[in-house]
């Protein structure tokens, strides 16, 4: 089904949101006040989820993007905006999320130090000897010989990458804001393992000590712009004498907050997370941290400590870990 709508509205993660025939139209890559010319993917009882055919009449707001692949390739939302209108976008979005859930409160978005090349993480597909990144709602692969978010040592790692034909595997990258070392891991299936030829590791620095990580461990994409978390962290979290940080990981979090704190308490549900967060405590010569691995919905952690510090996953928190967190004696 092809039709034409205006987009009136911008919806997660970021879409263009118009109306056809009384329902909700979701289109990737469009701009309010935008006319377009769209084809329907996904058509349900209440909404259309669309693909972007034309632009009749371009919104004010939209400028060409700086990326050949962006309508192709699933990496990018909002490259067809300014930075400053992405901004606003992002903050309206979120914004309208916490206010359906009732949650009163002004949302202050601060922007990333880098519009470009800032992305030190990145997961490759390699499909019938194709490599790239999946396509917009798609499983098909859009080879992207340039990429203008990525970090130049992972599009140069990306050169190295092989394509066997009649094996599909994915490759994870993670590349050092310290050295620009670059560490790499194949997934064929469930067998996870070091990319010959790559290193398994790299040693990070966020500014406030070394940590290394494995390629495959969960690190924000952006170095500068974790570091910028971890600053406000600290500044939460200046009074604090006893921490327990849930989800810890690989210790990202918990070795600026150990040289801060009398005594932390990490906890997560990876074994060899558990483990690379205790080597990471030791290379920085902390005493005083305690990491347990668990499921953090059915374990009993530590309650007696005046802070809890929690990056949870995307599917976030469990009720019975949030009444644990409610239980607790942290203010």
């Amino acid at each position: 089904m092809i039709f034409e709508l205006e987009i009136v509205k911008y919806a997660p993660p970021g879409n263009g949101m118009g109306y056809y025939e009384e329902k909700a139209v979701f289109v990737p890559c469009t701009a309010v006040g935008d006319k377009v010319r769209v084809r329907a993917s996904k058509v349900k009882k209440n909404y259309i989820i669309a693909t972007l055919l034309d632009v009749l009449t371009p919104s004010p707001d939209r400028i060409e993007p700086a990326c050949p692949h962006y309508e192709l390739c699933g990496g990018c939302s909002l490259l067809h905006l300014e930075m400053d209108k992405q901004l606003e976008v992002k903050q309206s979005v979120f914004q309208e999320i916490l206010e359906k859930q009732g949650i009163a409160t002004t949302v202050q978005i601060i922007p990333a130090p880098e519009q470009w090349h800032y992305r030190h993480r990145a997961q490759f597909s390699c499909k019938d000897g194709m490599l790239g990144f999946s396509q917009r709602s798609s499983h098909h692969i859009t080879m992207v010989p340039e990429c203008k978010i990525l970090a130049p040592g992972i599009m140069k790692a990306m050169d190295r990458l092989p394509t066997p034909r009649g094996k599909n595997q994915d490759y994870l990258l993670l590349e050092s804001s310290v050295n620009h070392q670059v560490a790499a891991t194949v997934i064929t299936g469930k067998r996870v393992k070091t990319l010959p030829g790559f290193p398994g590791t790299i040693v990070e620095n966020y500014g406030y000590g070394e940590t290394e990580l494995k390629s495959q461990d969960f690190a924000q994409s952006n170095p500068a712009v974790t570091t910028l978390i971890v600053e406000k962290m600290l500044e939460v979290c200046i009074n604090a004498k006893a921490v327990t940080e849930l989800f810890c990981g690989s210790g990202t979090f918990s070795i600026p907050l150990a040289k801060k704190v009398e005594r932390l308490y990490g906890y997560e549900m990876s074994k060899d997370a558990v483990k690379k967060a205790e080597s990471n405590a030791e290379r920085n010569q902390l005493e005083n941290c305690k990491f347990v691995r668990g499921n953090l919905d059915k374990i009993s952690f530590e309650q007696a400590v005046d802070t809890i510090v929690c990056d949870p996953p995307r599917t976030g928190l469990g009720t019975e870990l949030v009444q644990k967190i409610s239980d607790s004696q942290a203010t």
